[in-house]
């Protein structure tokens, strides 16, 4: 049989959870077992439920998370995409960024513009103030 999801509205009777025996809050698993009680004074004979609770203390003892943990990831992970993104570009302008340089230093042409540039002398500007407007 397969356990399925149900809401509270839907429960047949006894309405119970089966292992707390207490009515359950909004959400229970359908067990889809019924206990055919030896007496009719059974108070836990029909459908088996387990409330929302029980089922949460359940998983935690099988080594399983909750879902405010899943929500918890699913934020985390989020965040560490768009994280991973925003890397990425920095590493393809880092890549673009070092061919540039790789062409600078390697171009011959470059190489003796940089020469020229390196042996002109100082231009000045006529026209130019200096910082302190003297």
């Amino acid at each position: 049989m397969a356990f399925r999801l149900c809401n509270k509205d839907r429960m047949l009777k006894p309405g119970k959870c089966l292992i707390c025996e207490t009515h359950p809050g909004h959400r229970v698993v359908d067990t889809g077992y019924n206990l055919v009680a030896a007496t009719v004074f059974d108070k836990l004979r029909g459908r088996k439920y387990v409330c929302s609770g029980c089922g949460e203390k359940i998983g935690k003892a099988l080594g399983m998370i909750t879902q405010v943990q899943v929500n918890a990831m699913k934020v985390e992970i989020e965040n560490l995409t768009k994280r991973n993104e925003e890397l990425a570009g920095q590493v393809d302008l880092t890549g673009q960024m070092e061919q540039i340089a790789r062409y600078l230093n390697s171009s011959p042409v470059v190489l003796a513009n940089l020469e020229e540039v390196e042996d002109a002398a100082p231009v000045e500007n006529e026209g130019a103030t200096s910082p302190g407007g003297d």
